[in-house]
């Protein structure tokens, strides 16, 4: 018996768009989208996600190629698909708390707990306007889309790639400069926890209380011992949770 095509829901065949005659933002992108798929766009910023989502909803037409929902041509008609980007993921009729809620409940968060958890953000009403994070993390996307959401909560965020880079930082600058580091566990060269003792060890009066918050896949209690066996403040399970990650930040930020 022969298998049975499926046929996409949303399908992208070879788009190439551009500004204008001389520059193209993206060239021959193909991607499709199967019925209950989801499908991930990733890359830097700048490098067309946005632009390629605009081609997918209508609202700009591609040089080249074409895109179909479950078969028909819809390139550059816009209202046949929508998108929203989850920063700016507001529902009218839901209130703002629930609004809050909603992208946890779908990561999976039971509701109850998602309510707690929003109510607890709500609650935090710090102005972190010029405190000073020091993000510490090689996976460079995961970096700067952590360092973008800080800015938006009034952050001075700096980067480094390793935990090599990050007691260099922290050993370069006076005391009391950082007001916390976010510091990946597993890195190459030098692991959080490592880095975590050579910055506890530094000769300067803020080596012993500068909070240091543990980032970190491994949710078991072997990774939270070796948290706290480093010297770490806090720990925080990736993916990041954005309101426990400021909920922890308030906490052990002194208020200026």
């Amino acid at each position: 018996m022969a298998e049975k095509t499926v046929m996409p829901a949303l399908e992208a065949r070879d788009l190439t768009l551009a500004w204008d005659e001389d520059s193209d933002v993206v060239r021959h992108v193909s991607l499709r989208v199967d019925p209950g798929e989801t499908v991930c766009i990733v890359g830097k910023s700048g490098c067309g996600k946005t632009t390629i989502l605009h081609a997918l909803s209508g609202l700009t037409r591609p040089r080249e190629g074409q895109v179909l929902l479950h078969g028909r041509d819809i390139t550059g008609r816009p209202g046949q698909v929508s998108y929203m980007l989850q920063k700016d993921l507001l529902l009218q009729s839901r209130t703002i708390l629930d609004n809050a809620c909603l992208p946890l409940v779908i990561g999976g968060m039971r509701p109850a707990e998602a309510r707690e958890k929003a109510e607890a953000a709500e609650r935090c009403q710090r102005d972190f306007t010029g405190c000073k994070v020091l993000v510490v993390d090689d996976d460079d996307l995961s970096r700067e889309i952590l360092v973008e959401i800080l800015k938006d909560y009034g952050f001075k965020p700096e980067e480094a790639r390793d935990g090599d880079a990050a007691v260099r930082k922290v050993a370069s600058v006076e005391p009391f400069y950082y007001d916390a580091v976010l510091m990946d566990m597993r890195m190459p060269r030098m692991d959080g926890d490592e880095a975590t003792r050579e910055i506890r060890a530094l000769d300067r009066p803020d080596a012993a209380t500068l909070p240091i918050i543990a980032e970190t896949a491994d949710a078991f209690e072997e990774g939270q011992r070796r948290a706290r066996d480093a010297g770490m403040t806090a720990l925080t399970t990736k993916p990041l949770n954005i309101h426990e990650l400021v909920a922890l930040l308030a906490e052990y930020i002194p208020e200026k």
